[in-house]
């Protein structure tokens, strides 16, 4: 069957539609037999039906078919009516589902009730050496998930998290509910993902309750670090969002030379990163100058060379601050009141200024050398004006293509 049904998420509130396919493997999810799920669902069409007519719809076999709908009627999803020949009425999925809850609710309290007794009866007898320093091996994506409930619950002060473009969508589904309760209490929780217009929506959500920041590297590992004191690195198999159904494999550890320097790591790409909502925006400045210059058959980067060392003095001349960090802040604020986008420091030695969301030149090379040119010059200026040091601005890292950020190194004598 090809038909499709439509499906309320009541995740995300949209409309979700599913193909038979999708709906057999749902009812398997839930502990029905291949025969039993076909069945099911061709009830669903019939509504009230005689068990002649299901086979040819549901393709179990007439051999089988009786059977299965008495198991249908013994899990509380198939209504018997006792005509002749016998009748069998589907029975509302949620009705089913409405009970199924309050049967697992029910063997919760037992199991809640018995934890002490049961704890005691399989303690482990021999001694228990020093947990500090310990590994362990995480297999299958159910797995990995409970490994990480476990953390974010054993959190006191912090959780660092560096993933890639699907985290948002499996953290929201598996983790949302203890990440409010975690900023409710005060839990700092930084989050470093690759965000794009898929992802977006997400990262927003989750951007209520945690500092989350783009970071442009797509990790082929998820990293997670709570209090320093515990991290675990997990590999997606596959690397999609489902939350549950994936051959992870991971591995988690309190030792701790293995978390600080996991932990240095993942402080770095997220501190690198820039604020999520900036991915996708247009670099807006000097796009007269570019589209002028584009028109000028000449070598137009000794130009642009001069003007930013005339604009570097200038501004030079309005920065009040004699020190690098202060200087760059100082700079920092020229370049988002006159829409140049975000400079920051990112390193102190070597020096690396990094600009997210530059000058509009991704798509003409020799524009792009002829800009950042500019862009070097303004910077070495204003740093050797106020420091009073000789400055070379070099560039280390550029993805106009991305439109994200460039990276200037800096070296003073």
């Amino acid at each position: 069957m090809s038909i499709k049904y439509k499906v309320i998420d009541r995740e995300w509130g949209i409309d979700i539609m599913l193909s038979f396919y999708e709906r057999l493997t749902k009812l398997k999810e839930f502990g029905l037999t291949e025969y039993q799920a076909r069945a099911y669902l061709a009830l669903l069409e019939l509504n009230i039906s005689s068990a002649n007519q299901i086979p040819a719809i549901s393709h179990v076999p007439r051999t089988k078919i009786y059977g299965v709908m008495r198991q249908l009627h013994d899990k509380g999803l198939v209504q018997i009516i006792p005509e002749t020949p016998l009748k069998y009425k589907a029975i509302p999925f949620k009705k089913y589902l409405e009970r199924r809850v309050g049967q697992l609710q029910e063997e919760a309290g037992d199991l809640e009730r018995s934890i002490d007794s049961l704890a005691n009866s399989f303690k482990v007898q021999a001694h228990v050496p020093d947990e500090q320093g310990k590994f362990e091996m995480f297999y299958g994506r159910r797995n990995v998930r409970d490994k990480l409930k476990d953390m974010y619950s054993n959190a006191k002060k912090q959780i660092i998290s560096i993933g890639n473009e699907h985290s948002p969508g499996r953290i929201i589904r598996t983790l949302i509910s203890t990440i409010k309760d975690l900023a409710k209490d005060g839990i700092e929780l930084k989050y470093g993902f690759p965000v794009d217009n898929e992802n977006f929506d997400k990262v927003n959500r989750l951007a209520e309750f945690a500092d989350i920041r783009h970071i442009e590297r797509r990790p082929s590992m998820h990293f997670v670090i709570v209090d320093g004191q515990e991290c675990i690195m997990v590999h997606r198999i596959p690397n999609d969002e489902d939350p549950v159904r994936g051959e992870d494999i991971a591995i988690w550890s309190n030792d701790n030379a293995i978390v600080k320097t996991i932990q240095v790591f993942a402080n770095d790409m997220f501190e690198a990163g820039f604020n999520y909502k900036s991915y996708n925006q247009i670099r807006p400045p000097l796009n007269p100058i570019t589209n002028w210059i584009r028109s000028l058959d000449i070598d137009y980067e000794p130009f642009l060379i001069n003007l930013g060392h005339d604009l570097g003095i200038e501004l030079a001349k309005k920065c009040k601050a004699t020190k690098i960090e202060p200087l760059i802040k100082e700079m920092g604020e020229f370049w988002q009141e006159h829409k140049l986008g975000t400079l920051k420091l990112l390193k102190k030695k070597p020096m690396e200024i990094a600009i997210e969301n530059n000058m509009d030149c991704n798509d003409q090379p020799k524009i792009a050398q002829a800009i950042c040119a500019f862009v070097k010059s303004m910077i070495g200026t204003i740093l050797e004006k106020k420091l009073g040091l000789q400055c070379k601005v070099t560039e280390v890292d550029c993805k106009p293509e991305r439109n994200t950020f460039c990276k200037f190194r800096v070296i003073m004598k």
